[in-house]
């Protein structure tokens, strides 16, 4: 028994000492920041300027917050390698890098951030695999798979699989999937099993690989902390995001799929005059249909349809600095929307390869008029165009439309971003932010080949150095003159907006191009001020709720309380500490599994004590009753402890997110109470014990305050049967009738948080939403009386990129 007092000191010092170099991470982490605090405000000083209206204070102080949180950050990011504790030893230990990288971290719900749940598009996938095979009777068996998955979930390939057999009895699949890549494995007896079995393996991996590109990005894009995780068998990704503020960048980092390529180009003067005939094409077309240029509002689809794939970018709301000219929309349709590239001083086409230009609210319209095949027809068969990916100058929006040479041969672009090796942000001469990148062997030899070519082109027989187009997803970022042969596979992407773009773009490019679309299917956003009242809140019900039990024990157990409660302290303090060396955020989940272990750790302390006094009642010493208050009482305390434990493993298992976080706070929890309520406690009284420390388990209020209370429970059983009986029946044919009251979770919506600056009644914001959001929301009180949680389907079913700003704005305005 001494040996074992020893191990137990033992390990309880050693669990000490650890969590106490594991805190000082965080420790010296909060010191280099709070430094940095202090070095922003230093360098940012601004006197607020007098006769702003309200909106433009909130605007400029938001500025200023902005600027200072660059100017920390960059403070950080100089000092992230330096040590903090410059002693022999620790100097790797103690940089700040790696005490962030082990310090204490909020999560989501306490900083504030983003959460998102992504769809992996699995239909994008299997097209995919088949090599984007066009059959009408593959394309239905994909939507009627599509379509059963949703009703019932599961595998979709199994799916797809019955879908096409239901369409095609007669037809194999080794017919669609024949593919080069697929050569010498299938072959036309091969079943529709044996098909599946072998695309599974791939299938899998491409989701996986997305999977994997999304997780490098995310790691890339310097959030603290992340968590992402894949659900089995959904193709659905979770991402928790702490500390995020720009949820519109982290949309486009994710959804990106980094399709990099580099394009020969045409000069203006090669092929602006194909725009006349274009335009008299498209003017016989509209007198024809009689169709009015009304038709600017309409949404065009053009993924599919049009030859030149251009998409509509959103056009800024500034002036612009290039004026579209505007011609008479009977003679010149097309000129009515897309001004030609030509240099008014010399009367002469432009330089390089943008053929024309158009407001942002006119490229959809343009996309419409050049889709047309009697209009597409009047351009060669080898030209391209694309958009630009930014305006012109300093308009903000006026987009410049690109003439893109393709090879006779292929559609396809000579050189593509799998060329890549690396990429990394850098700056100009001018301090311009770009994107240098650097290709392997084969890329560097394309490349060579290409700059050579563009380098010795001709244009009506004088020789002209020719542009590259380098194009990411569709448009085109920028467009430099090659002034000589490139050797090496090195090059420059510029045209960059501004310093978070080169930094997004460089890490898409070195993470690689999504294997499949993705869709944000649920998304949560905190502000860090809702995240300052959780901490507040959640602090303040742990504390009270520590203190109250405390207080308890000390008044209720006399010496034997204060025991417990410093065993609970204990506990309180290693748990933290063991949170942190798991890499784990600390949440409001995370809290209440903490609460939860110091309750189940308080009901060990109460059996242990009561069982003691029960032995001193009987006569016996209090040494002895205390060893057998202890030996009685592991059974309860084990059982009690590892019933629970088994509910947070499944929890673990099964759960996801703050769901997942829960259970193992509360099994590592119930783990340290068990050690910290069952063992310590008892070295703490054979401490005082060997110390003649006098020990009470109670006062003279306390200790007989229960005797003598004599209840017939037994007795009262077919009471209680026949009460229990009732309550079960009823509660059943409740769910039967009245069924759930499903929350967004599980039939969709869009929820919000929304602080006011004085209280309000819900069923006041309820009343006041119905008319804007087309039905009456669920509007619940959101910790204080000022804060509500808004939950509403409006727009649920609509999955368009403008669909969050629609229902925002339905609400604001409500």
């Amino acid at each position: 028994m001494q040996n074992l007092r020893g191990v137990i000191r033992f390990l309880t010092g050693l669990l000490v000492f650890a969590c106490l170099f594991q805190l000082s991470f965080t420790f010296l982490a909060q010191h280099v920041e709070s430094k940095g605090d202090a070095y922003a405000d230093s360098r940012i000083k601004v006197t607020t300027p007098t006769g702003l209206t309200p909106g433009q204070l909130v605007a400029f102080q938001d500025s200023v917050d902005q600027l200072k949180k660059i100017t920390r950050r960059n403070y950080l990011d100089s000092v992230a390698g330096l040590p903090i504790i410059d002693v022999w030893g620790l100097r790797d230990f103690y940089t700040y890098k790696f005490c962030r990288e082990h310090s204490l971290t909020l999560g989501l719900d306490l900083k504030g951030g983003m959460s998102l749940i992504m769809e992996i598009s699995e239909a994008d996938v299997l097209r995919k695999l088949s090599n984007d095979n066009k059959t009408a009777q593959f394309d239905q068996a994909i939507v009627n798979a599509k379509k059963e998955q949703t009703a019932n979930p599961g595998d979709f390939l199994s799916i797809f699989q019955k879908e096409f057999e239901k369409i095609n009895p007669n037809v194999k699949l080794a017919a669609i999937f024949n593919t080069e890549a697929y050569q010498g494995k299938l072959n036309p007896t091969s079943s529709n099993a044996d098909v599946i079995a072998l695309l599974r393996k791939d299938f899998d991996a491409a989701i996986h690989e997305t999977f994997n590109v999304l997780k490098t990005r995310i790691d890339q894009f310097g959030v603290t902390s992340p968590n992402i995780s894949l659900q089995a068998n959904t193709g659905r990704i979770i991402l928790e995001l702490p500390g995020v503020d720009d949820p519109a960048r982290v949309r486009k980092l994710l959804q990106q799929t980094a399709q990099l390529e580099f394009w020969d180009t045409y000069e203006t003067s090669e092929v602006i005059n194909y725009l006349g005939d274009a335009n008299s094409a498209l003017r016989d077309l509209l007198a024809k249909d009689k169709v009015s240029k009304d038709t600017t509002s309409t949404t065009i689809d053009t993924s599919n349809a049009n030859p030149f794939a251009v998409d509509a970018p959103k056009a800024a709301a500034a002036d612009t600095s290039k004026k579209v000219a505007k011609k008479d929309s009977s003679t010149s349709p097309l000129f009515e929307v897309l001004a030609p590239n030509y240099d008014r001083q010399t009367n002469k086409p432009g330089e390089g390869p943008m053929l024309g230009y158009a407001y942002g609210k006119d490229t959809a319209l343009v996309n419409r008029y050049l889709a047309r095949p009697e209009v597409h027809r009047a351009f060669p068969s080898d030209l391209k165009l694309l958009w630009g990916a930014h305006p012109l100058g300093k308009s903000g929006n006026v987009f410049g439309l690109f003439a893109i040479r393709q090879h006779p041969s292929s559609p396809k672009a000579s050189l593509t971003g799998e060329a890549i090796s690396d990429a990394y942000k850098s700056f100009d001469q001018y301090g311009t932010p770009e994107v240098d990148i650097s290709m392997n062997a084969l890329g560097a030899t394309k490349w060579e080949q290409m700059t050579e070519a563009a380098v010795n082109s001709t244009v009506g027989g004088k020789p002209v150095k020719k542009c590259i187009a380098i194009v990411l997803d569709n448009r085109v970022f920028s467009a430099p003159r090659v002034q000589q042969k490139i050797s090496g596979g090195r090059s420059q992407i510029t045209g960059i907006a501004d310093i978070e773009e080169a930094d997004d773009l460089a890490n898409i490019l070195k993470s690689g191009k999504l294997e499949a679309k993705t869709q944000v299917i649920q998304e949560q956003v905190i502000g860090p001020s809702l995240g300052k009242e959780s901490i507040k809140a959640g602090l303040l019900s742990l504390i009270i709720g520590v203190v109250l039990v405390f207080l308890f024990m000390v008044s209720y157990y006399s010496t034997s309380g204060v025991i417990a409660n410093i065993a609970m302290f204990l506990n309180l303090f290693i748990q933290i500490c063991v949170l942190i060396g798991l890499g784990a955020s600390f949440t409001l989940p995370a809290m209440a599994g903490i609460v939860l272990t110091l309750a189940m750790a308080v009901d060990a302390n109460v059996i242990i004590n009561e069982r003691v006094r029960e032995e001193v009642a009987r006569g016996k010493g209090l040494r002895l009753a205390v060893d057998e208050g202890y030996k009685h009482s592991y059974s309860a305390i084990f059982d009690g402890n590892l019933t629970t434990m088994a509910i947070g493993i499944v929890l673990m298992i099964f759960g996801l997110g703050p769901i997942q976080g829960f259970g193992r706070v509360l099994v590592f929890g119930l783990m340290i109470s068990m050690y910290t309520a069952v063992l310590v406690s008892r070295v703490f009284f054979d401490f005082a014990f060997d110390r003649n420390i006098n020990v009470k388990f109670g006062n003279k209020y306390t200790m007989n305050l229960l005797k003598g209370i004599n209840f017939d429970f037994i007795g009262k059983r077919k009471i209680t049967y026949t009460v229990s009986t009732v309550l079960f029946v009823i509660s059943i044919l409740s769910m039967v009738f009245y069924k759930f009251d499903l929350g967004v979770d599980f039939k969709g919506g869009r929820s919000y948080v929304v602080q006011f600056d004085k209280d309000v009644k819900t069923e006041d914001v309820a009343s006041t939403l119905e008319k804007s959001l087309e039905g009456i929301p669920v509007v619940k009180t959101y910790g204080s009386s000022n804060q509500v949680s808004i939950t509403t389907a409006y727009l649920i079913d609509q999955t368009a990129p403008g669909t969050d700003s629609i229902v925002e704005a339905r609400i604001y305005s409500g």
